[in-house]
């Protein structure tokens, strides 16, 4: 399951954004009884939070043509996984179940965590706690005390020997680490690439790496060299051939040669999804384009990246899509709802969740939620 590792960059750009999120992600909230810990107190969405929410939901979004969802097995709820039909294809019995992720899923049963594959069958023992899901090959798991690498047999590759905060799955190949108390970057085989020598370092995006040297933030490569000199108060990932900025306290994008192609002029600001990103002023979410133009708007009062070309929004407490003009293109009705993975979108109708298509008509009808009394739910996720 995933870890959100949550660093220098992402805090200090949580904190320019804080007056947007809803307060109960500025202070995360006392859990009702027996209801599932979020996997972090920090939400992963810091940039453009959809409608907070206490606990996993219970249908998540479809994954190479699987989606997790919570069933009521032998009175009490466990996960299995569905099709985009909504057949049961792997039956109820996990306590908690993610998404798949080349070819397999982590799945927590009992302390442990393992890994299936899309038949339901367990290829990896559940013998960690708090794995990850693969990435290029490796997935990243907890033993003992300490974290380090499996391959897709459950062999490990990398010896546990970094703390939660150390490291994270691979990215183009490397994987940030910090050994005392510097980072750097570790190849598949655990050989040291790049030597730690930062104060800080994001995983690599689009060829390159933010990395933070005598308190400023610039850019390296793979072979460690300095292709942005260090000058940035703050620096975000690459997408989509633009890297949010802050220079002093205003945001703005460079390009991967380092030039400001959208002048610093907002107090936040978002990676670009599918063409636009989030950015604020006076506190307020825009959507932009690559110009730094205002495409959409504030206007919602909770809102998400694009996604398949739709957005999830918010007005008042009803949730529904836009398409990049901003307009409505699925009414918001909904109690809470999901990006669309896969033409398919987790959304909750009376508090079940079932799932709808583009055109807003259900796909799957509602029925996986928490309605009935006298029910354990799930641990939490370790």
């Amino acid at each position: 399951m995933a870890r959100f590792i949550v660093g220098a960059v992402a805090m200090v750009f949580a904190i320019a954004l804080q007056p947007l999120l809803h307060p109960s992600l500025a202070t995360p909230p006392q859990l009702p009884p027996n209801v599932p810990a979020p996997s972090s107190s920090i939400p992963p969405c810091l940039q453009s939070c959809p409608k907070p929410r206490l606990f996993i939901p219970p249908a998540n979004r479809f994954s190479e043509g699987l989606a997790s969802v919570m069933i009521v097995n032998q009175n009490a709820y466990q996960y299995g996984y569905i099709d985009p039909s909504g057949r049961v294809v792997i039956g109820p019995q996990f306590d908690y179940a993610d998404d798949f992720s080349e070819g397999l899923a982590a799945v927590t049963i009992g302390a442990k965590s393992g890994y299936i594959d899309k038949t339901g069958r367990v290829v990896i023992q559940p013998l960690f706690t708090m794995p990850s899901s693969f990435s290029e090959g490796l997935a990243q798991v907890k033993i003992g005390n300490k974290y380090g690498f499996i391959d897709k047999t459950g062999l490990i590759i990398i010896q546990p020997q970094f703390d939660f905060d150390q490291t994270d799955n691979f990215s183009e190949g490397l994987a940030r680490v910090n050994i005392n108390e510097q980072w750097g970057f570790i190849d598949k085989t655990g050989k040291i690439a790049i030597a730690p020598q930062f104060q800080f370092a994001s995983p690599f995006s689009e060829g390159l790496a933010a990395v933070r040297i005598g308190g400023k933030w610039g850019y390296i490569d793979k072979t460690g060299n300095i292709i942005i000199e260090p000058q940035f108060y703050i620096a975000s990932d690459f997408s989509e051939g633009l890297a949010g900025v802050s220079i002093g306290d205003q945001w703005g994008y460079i390009d991967k040669t380092g030039n400001i192609v959208i002048k610093p002029q907002f107090d936040g600001a978002s990676g670009f999804k599918e063409g636009l990103a989030l950015a604020t002023i006076d506190n307020k979410l825009n959507y932009i384009d690559k110009t730094g133009n205002i495409v959409i708007k504030p206007q919602f009062k909770y809102v998400s990246d694009f996604s398949e070309g739709l957005a999830v929004v918010t007005i008042g407490e009803k949730s529904g899509f836009i398409n990049k003009t901003g307009k409505f293109v699925i009414e918001p009705k909904f109690q809470d709802a999901s990006n669309f993975s896969e033409g398919l979108a987790a959304v909750e109708i009376g508090n079940q969740w079932g799932y709808i298509d583009k055109t807003g008509k259900i796909a799957i009808k509602p029925q996986f939620g928490f309605e009935r009394e006298g029910l354990s739910l799930p641990p939490p996720r370790l």
